[in-house]
């Protein structure tokens, strides 16, 4: 059995990561710069390989935007630790509502936290909206 590095030296992933820079028109999803870049997959699942993923779990970074994100990612994880699973259930839904994605079932608490979030969505948005905007001006 190959180690999990040796993934990374498998044709099929080297299929996979320039599809993903392909995608993000050889640009870094986070600044656009055109330097080294490399394909990042968002979340690990046990005994899946790195290229059977949905197109949307992986994002083109260069090399300072891939290591902010895993630290991002690695402080989220830790910070998760200190959530009950109704209070993840919550956050889960509060974090679906940023992404725009309709929920459903929802108590009088999470419903609370779901509207607040799409207002934080909507107000992000309409900001990216007037920005775009004044460019075009």
């Amino acid at each position: 059995m190959a180690n999990f590095a040796d993934k990374f030296n498998d044709p099929r992933w080297a299929e996979k990561r320039a599809s993903v820079l392909a995608r993000a028109d050889y640009k870094c999803d986070a600044c656009d710069e055109e330097r080294y870049l490399d394909a990042h997959i968002c979340y690990w699942e046990k005994d899946r390989e790195p290229w059977d993923y949905p197109d949307e779990a992986y994002r083109c970074y260069c090399a300072a935007h891939m290591r902010e994100r895993r630290l991002v990612e690695r402080d989220i994880r830790v910070l998760l630790a200190a959530f009950s699973i109704d209070e993840l259930d919550s956050l889960h839904l509060a974090v679906k509502a940023l992404a725009g994605i309709p929920s459903v079932n929802r108590g009088p608490r999470v419903e609370r936290l779901y509207v607040a979030a799409k207002k934080v969505r909507d107000d992000y948005d309409s900001t990216q909206n007037e920005t775009t905007n004044e460019d075009v001006d």
